[in-house]
């Protein structure tokens, strides 16, 4: 079902910034390697699903929309402003910054794929050049060219998203502005906003045409409110797609603090065709009931009850087993769902640990009623949280 993405209210002195990464492009599909691509355009499919964004977010107030200097972006941008000008309205402003364009891979662009992964393998594991070692290996290829004078391009991504953040946040003060950029380009906007080290730059999961959602009450980009991340129900999906589904471990958060049943009931439905190995609550509160009704669709699926405080040192346990099972490369290929229902302040707890934070940096984070938050923790590879306050109703 496309429903319209409902954008938090905000008090006059706010800025509000809604996060879209473009839709499919030719740089997704597989065959060829390419992010800032001067030839990259988008697919039939990104072009539909762009449109969809933007009739998911017509009924948003707008003021200005900025792209990158690349197609992508800005054919996104212009279906997006194909489906606001049903509204009759006065369509938003578009404007280029050149602080949104995608990490540069010059290196690797154009080159077939599996001629990356031979040659560059160590690089392309984390897709950017984070040592010298990396750094190194490039220059003494034939076809590197420097990156902006760095040979370090996420931190030059971090660079130009504090720039970014700089110019819209004094422009617009207390307006609400949509910006549309790249995967990576995203995730480096995302973590200097909330204060997210430059080692963690994987840690949040970006789909393509996904909507998130910032709010900066101070009008300063420290500290930066998150709202939303990877919303994905407009493209009729009931989670985002896993951007590397293998093998790992994928848990659903729901707040155990839910007293609303049509909110539970929705978030079953929405879980109906997703495959649960396994259920884990607290004791002591309605968690149990909780469950019961939102598993009324997977009446197979193994339950368990904790008590609050032997949750977490029990998911210590499990990481380190995960840990012991990925290196000794006997684990099986397969991405396992467990649905955790536990009060908003363990899920908070969650959170943080992906992203290095302290309790105290996401304690301004809401968890919406009625919502649904994933993190997948992959074998041999750092936990991606994949969506925040996900929904698939208004």
């Amino acid at each position: 079902m496309r429903l319209p993405v409902n954008v938090p209210r905000r008090l006059s002195h706010e800025t509000t910034i809604i996060l879209v990464r473009h839709g499919e492009s030719l740089s997704d599909l597989p065959g060829y390697y390419s992010e800032n691509y001067d030839q990259d355009v988008l697919t039939e499919k990104g072009r539909d699903h762009a449109y969809l964004t933007g009739l998911a977010l017509k009924k948003s107030k707008i003021s200005a929309i900025y792209t990158s200097p690349l197609k992508p972006s800005q054919q996104t941008a212009i279906e997006i402003l194909a489906a606001f000008s049903q509204t009759g309205k006065t369509l938003p402003q578009m404007r280029q910054s050149e602080d949104l364009e995608e990490i540069d891979l010059s290196a690797w662009q154009g080159l077939p794929l599996q001629k990356v992964k031979k040659e560059f393998s160590q690089e392309l594991q984390s897709e950017v050049y984070s040592s010298p070692i990396a750094a190194t290996r490039l220059k003494k290829s034939a076809v590197f060219t420097p990156i902006q004078n760095s040979i370090y391009p996420e931190l030059a991504l971090y660079q130009d998203s504090k720039k970014f953040w700089k110019t819209v946040l004094s422009h617009h003060q207390g307006q609400t502005i949509l910006v549309i950029s790249h995967r990576h380009k995203n995730r480096a906007l995302i973590n200097t906003a909330l204060g997210i080290e430059a080692n963690l730059f994987h840690s949040i999961q970006q789909s393509s045409c996904g909507i998130s959602i910032l709010k900066f009450p101070q009008n300063r980009l420290n500290p930066g409110e998150l709202k939303a991340i990877n919303m994905t129900a407009h493209l009729c999906e009931s989670l985002p797609r896993l951007e590397v589904e293998n093998q790992g471990l994928r848990l659903l958060f729901v707040s155990a603090s839910n007293q609303n049943p049509q909110q539970i009931k929705k978030i079953s439905e929405q879980l109906q065709e997703v495959s649960i190995y396994f259920c884990l609550s607290q004791i002591l509160n309605n968690s149990q009931i909780i469950s019961d009704q939102i598993l009324r669709y997977h009446p197979n699926v193994m339950q368990f009850q904790v008590l609050k405080d032997d949750l977490l040192q029990a998911w210590e346990k499990k990481i380190q087993e995960r840990n012991q099972i990925a290196s000794a490369s006997k684990y099986e290929k397969k991405v396992r769902t467990g649905l955790v229902i536990v009060d908003d302040l363990i899920i908070k707890h969650f959170l943080s640990q992906v992203l290095n934070l302290s309790l105290n940096q996401v304690q301004n984070w809401q968890l919406d009623p009625g919502t649904i938050h994933s993190i997948y923790y992959p074998f041999e590879h750092p936990a991606t949280i994949q969506t925040l306050n996900y929904r698939c109703y208004l």
